[in-house]
């Protein structure tokens, strides 16, 4: 079992006991100690996401990590955290993150494009919002992972998009 601490934005740290045992059919049993309860339950891996399933419900579940920062939706319920670092703010360090290969941002879990924020040529800082979507009826905003300048947008508002589709490409500031 691991202890983690949570932080979940703008709430306060959270202590977690985490344990996942190894992986069997495709699915995985996982525990999580939170403070006067015990979630457990089941994963199932799949390309398309995960799905939970927490004693007679089953859940679908998406989640992207991006430096420190998870961003879980589960059920059409959104949740972001980052993990708490020695001697660094965890706000910080989910902020300080860098771009992927090739700058391209992808589509963290199936949708239709809402709403194209910025437009090519634009310079954006880490975390500002790219692109908004629609998923399982819940607004979700993609943002930039680092700072650069928008080279190339894809997909246009209305489009359906699948999970891990590209949605936008940056190139780094010197």
């Amino acid at each position: 079992m691991r202890t983690i601490t949570l932080v979940p934005v703008g709430g306060e740290p959270v202590e977690t006991r985490v344990e996942i045992q190894p992986e069997s059919e495709g699915w995985q049993e996982f525990a999580v100690s939170l403070p006067g309860e015990i979630v457990s339950g089941a994963r199932l891996l799949s390309a398309g996401g995960a799905a939970l399933r927490i004693g007679s419900r089953l859940l679908a579940c998406y989640t992207v990590r991006r430096g420190e920062e998870l961003q879980l939706w589960i059920d059409g319920e959104s949740y972001r955290f980052s993990q708490a670092k020695e001697g660094a703010v965890a706000r910080e360090a989910a902020s300080a993150g860098a771009l992927p290969a090739g700058g391209v941002i992808e589509a963290p879990m199936p949708g239709r494009i809402l709403k194209l924020l910025v437009a090519p040529g634009d310079r954006v800082p880490a975390g500002a919002p790219l692109v908004i979507m629609e998923s399982m009826k819940m607004e979700l905003t993609v943002a930039a992972p680092g700072s650069g300048v928008v080279a190339e947008l894809f997909g246009e508002p209305g489009a359906m998009v699948e999970r891990g589709a590209a949605l936008a490409r940056l190139e780094a500031t010197p």
